[in-house]
């Protein structure tokens, strides 16, 4: 039991370090945004206008105190959970659209598109913290 425990501390304090990590990630998803609401880069420019509204509801979700409202507010920390889970999925694929507007933009100038690593590296940093939101509610799922 006693080396159970210690595994589940020691996944915990990486959970943990992970989380901190939503940090960087929402202020570069809210600078992002704020530069694409500003100046689209692509056409047309409603899309990019509404997907950078999108992202900047995703970083602030992010930023939220989760492990606060699941002690103190079970009930509100749910209710922003199944938010932030369908905001990201929203936000995936307006990434996914994005990339293919960018592609229409590019193939028509007569260029190609390159692997989109940008978009594929936001798009599994900001689903990569709802796991770690999950199982810091509840730790004992992670076995």
């Amino acid at each position: 039991m006693e080396i159970e425990t210690s595994e589940t501390k020691s996944k915990l304090s990486i959970l943990r370090w992970v989380r901190y990590l939503a940090i960087p990630l929402a202020l570069l998803l809210i600078g992002l945004a704020i530069r694409d609401i500003i100046h689209p880069p692509f056409d047309p420019p409603w899309f990019f206008r509404v997907r950078g509204i999108l992202e900047i509801l995703v970083g602030l979700l992010i930023l939220l105190p989760f492990g606060y409202l699941g002690r103190e507010r079970p009930g509100c920390w749910k209710r922003l959970f199944f938010t932030l889970l369908a905001l990201s999925v929203a936000f995936v694929f307006a990434r996914v659209i994005g990339v293919l507007f960018e592609a229409r933009v590019l193939e028509a100038a007569g260029g190609e598109l390159g692997l989109p690593a940008w978009s594929g590296t936001l798009i599994f940093l900001v689903l990569a913290q709802l796991p770690v939101i999950l199982f810091l509610r509840f730790p004992d799922q992670l076995d």
